[in-house]
């Protein structure tokens, strides 16, 4: 699992720098903390030997999206 987050947690990190947006972007950056922490939460929890429990584990990254987003709109209110 590890090796599908860090690329994802990074490639994610890197968007001002490929769109030109002013850095630091510490709207973006709560997002990508708030990502991080789901998906270490998931590493650190899941029970590889319970096929139910990596199905919920699984299931459970229809968040990702939204915690990133929020994390996003979070932290944009707070550095205005």
């Amino acid at each position: 699992m590890q090796a599908w987050y860090c690329p994802t947690l990074t490639m994610t990190a890197l968007i001002p720098v490929d769109e030109n947006l002013p850095f630091p972007p510490c709207d973006l950056l709560t997002g990508v903390t708030g990502l991080a922490s789901h998906l270490v939460w998931q590493i650190r929890t899941v029970d590889l030997n319970n096929g139910r429990d990596c199905m919920d584990t699984f299931i459970s990254n229809k968040w990702a999206g939204g915690i990133l987003f929020a994390g996003c709109v979070g932290g944009r209110l707070l550095s205005t």
